[in-house]
């Protein structure tokens, strides 16, 4: 289940926008979730911080699916999800605090990957250039702190002339914290 959980929340990692059905309103959505089960709600170009939960995870016909419970402080929602690197399907149910059991009726948002544009408007160009190369320095950080480590260096120098060595043999089996700053890398 832990194995599960740590798939989900890679598969959901990072922003995700998409526009509430009519009868919830037809507003734009956008969540970015990020490590440790917090998030960013962005509705009406306000941002909210809050906290999420993963329950009772599946892999169903290829996507992960389960529940999604998004705590936004005053308002919490009770999801049913199911992801696909193409869409995040999330549906609350309309009638019940709890998590509806099927991915249909008003409550179901659909939303695909990356950042509403919205998120980026009243920036000057300036502004939008400078934040792309702060969130991309800092991946480029997160990674070369890893590839640059003293063990990898200590391989090499051991293997000498040999045969070549490739990534797997370089970085051995991939830890959880490997895999945490992938994640975290990802969802910049």
């Amino acid at each position: 289940q832990q194995l599960l959980k740590t798939e989900a929340q890679e598969a959901i990692a990072g922003w995700w926008h998409g526009t509430v059905s009519p009868t919830l309103g037809g507003y734009d959505q956008a969540f970015h979730f990020q490590d440790g089960g917090t998030l960013k709600c962005l509705v009406f170009d306000q941002e909210k911080d809050g906290k999420f939960t993963l329950a009772d995870l599946e892999i169903s016909k290829g996507s992960l699916r389960g529940g999604l419970k998004v705590d936004l402080g005053d308002v919490q929602v009770d999801y049913l999800f199911d992801s696909s690197p193409q869409a995040l399907k999330l549906c609350c149910s309309m009638t019940s605090p709890e998590r509806p059991r099927s991915l249909d009726g008003p409550g179901l948002i659909v939303m695909k990957p990356g950042k509403p544009v919205s998120a980026t408007s009243g920036q000057t160009q300036g502004q939008l250039i400078q934040a792309y190369l702060t969130e991309l320095c800092e991946i480029v950080d997160s990674q070369t702190a890893k590839a640059g480590s003293e063990s990898t260096a200590k391989l090499l120098e051991e293997h000498g002339d040999g045969p070549p060595l490739n990534a797997s043999q370089l970085q051995g089996t991939e830890t959880l914290e490997d895999k945490a700053a992938r994640i975290a890398a990802k969802q910049k």
